[in-house]
């Protein structure tokens, strides 16, 4: 029997190498699409729970995750409301009536702690998408006005016009609102303070979006 010559069995050996290199070369070309977007989905993942994570380090409070159109996670949260500033503020108010030319007078000085925050019902949302990051949040407001301190400063009755229980408490709300529409100001600074720490932890390019709840 007749043996090949060696330079055919090298050809045939050629040829099966090019068609096998061919054959795993057009696999490799047709998964590598789907590998890439894999791989590219997994480090968007990784990414926006690393966010939530730093989120979480910063407010005890985890908000949902979106990596582009699927939510990754939704809202956990043990706390019902964000503070993100705090402020002592002191007011003063008059109540002068007269009745009869009977004339009483009641003057009040407060000291209230404004918190100013988010309300965690509302809106929280991490979007992580290639090349970008976006939190949705929604407007700040004030959360509470807590009484510190009160005191009296003038209490004179009328002779016939004397200062009521009703006197009294009406003045001592209205003096609480005095308060609170005096720190409406320092919601534009918290919202403001807050922005920039988390572009300072996260990124500096990191947009921040206002919603309405």
């Amino acid at each position: 029997m007749q043996r090949p010559p060696v330079r055919v069995l090298g050809f045939t050996i050629f040829c099966l190498l090019l068609t096998a290199l061919a054959y795993y070369g057009a696999r490799w070309a047709e998964n590598f699409p789907r590998q890439l977007a894999a791989a590219t989905e997994a480090a968007l993942e990784q990414r926006a729970l690393q966010l939530r994570s730093q989120f979480f380090a910063m407010t005890n409070f985890q908000p949902r995750v979106r990596v582009r159109q699927r939510v990754l996670s939704e809202t956990t949260a043990n706390i019902a409301e964000l503070a993100i500033l705090e402020k002592d503020t002191e007011v003063q108010r008059e109540f002068v009536h007269t009745w009869a030319g009977s004339t009483k007078t009641l003057r009040l000085r407060g000291k209230y702690r404004v918190k100013i925050g988010f309300n965690l019902l509302d809106r929280f949302e991490i979007q992580v998408e290639k090349g970008h990051h976006r939190i949705l949040l929604p407007p700040a407001t004030i959360l509470s006005v807590e009484q510190r301190e009160m005191k009296v400063e003038a209490l004179e009755n009328g002779y016939w016009n004397p200062i009521s229980a009703d006197d009294l408490e009406t003045s001592v709300a209205a003096l609480q609102q005095q308060a609170r529409d005096q720190s409406r100001g320092l919601v534009t600074q918290a919202e403001e303070n807050f922005t920039m720490r988390l572009r300072s932890q996260w990124d500096p390019r990191l947009e921040v979006v206002r919603v309405q709840p």
